[in-house]
């Protein structure tokens, strides 16, 4: 099975659905970064020392919160895009 356009541009089409399946995978890891962040924010490492700073900058915590979860909203919307892009030119591909 190979995925072609129209104009027979395989390897254009190949190279697309690469960097977008790259994209998604560096946008779910940040997303990922961002919340693991946000979690040591709001609960602290004591082996590390790094204490609890959600119960003093209330407002700022909840910025951050707000924005991880606004921007895993926007990772997945976009997974949804690849996907109806990627079923697109599979059926372009199709006799």
């Amino acid at each position: 099975m190979t995925i072609t356009s129209k104009g027979g541009k395989t390897g254009l089409t190949l190279l697309i659905i690469i960097a977008d399946t790259v994209m998604l995978a560096l946008l779910f890891s940040g997303n990922g970064a961002a919340a693991a962040i946000s979690m040591v924010g709001e609960k602290g490492i004591s082996e590390v020392g790094w204490n609890k700073v959600c119960n003093v900058h209330t407002k700022f915590c909840a910025h951050v919160i707000a924005s991880v979860v606004v921007s895993l909203v926007a990772c997945l919307a976009y997974l949804a895009l690849v996907i109806l892009a990627l079923v697109g030119l599979h059926k372009r591909s199709s006799p």
